[in-house]
């Protein structure tokens, strides 16, 4: 789901740093690559996205945006847009501001109603019921087993 999400918003920011920013196709490329590195890892690491990591990005946006770990992504992004797509430092903070702004916008747009708030039609929509069906039969077989079932 969050891989959709984040490939769907990485085609905006792809689009709009040529048309935008007036970077070239290899700069917008490995500036899409670089937000894309480091907010995986920002995601991955963070302790206000453990658990449920939908309620966490929306119920404590602020908190996000003011805790260190943010910050630090901040400052990682804008470290490898100048280093791995060779953009100047004003230029990697306009488009590092482009992007998170992007990527959440894009996320808030997937799975909120026009209140902001969660809409499960459209998280279960978004959800790979290939494996919620695989994950299901795993836990039903393990339980038959344990219980003496077929």
């Amino acid at each position: 789901m969050l891989q959709e999400i984040l490939q769907k918003a990485e085609e905006i920011i792809h689009r709009q740093m040529t048309e935008k920013f007036g970077l070239t196709p290899e700069e917008s490329e490995r500036s899409t690559k670089a937000f894309r590195d480091e907010l995986t890892e920002f995601i991955q690491n963070s302790p206000l996205l453990k658990g449920n990591l939908l309620e966490n990005a929306f119920g404590n946006l602020q908190q996000i945006k003011d805790s260190k770990s943010f910050e630090e992504f901040k400052v990682n992004l804008a470290t490898a847009l100048e280093e791995k797509a060779g953009l100047s430092p004003e230029m990697a903070a306009s488009v590092r501001d482009f992007s998170i702004s992007t990527f959440y916008q894009t996320f808030k747009e997937e799975l909120t109603d026009e209140q902001g708030q969660i809409d499960l039609s459209k998280v279960v929509n978004k959800l790979n019921l290939g494996n919620l069906e695989t994950t299901a039969r795993e836990l039903l077989g393990n339980f038959s087993q344990r219980f003496g079932g077929k």
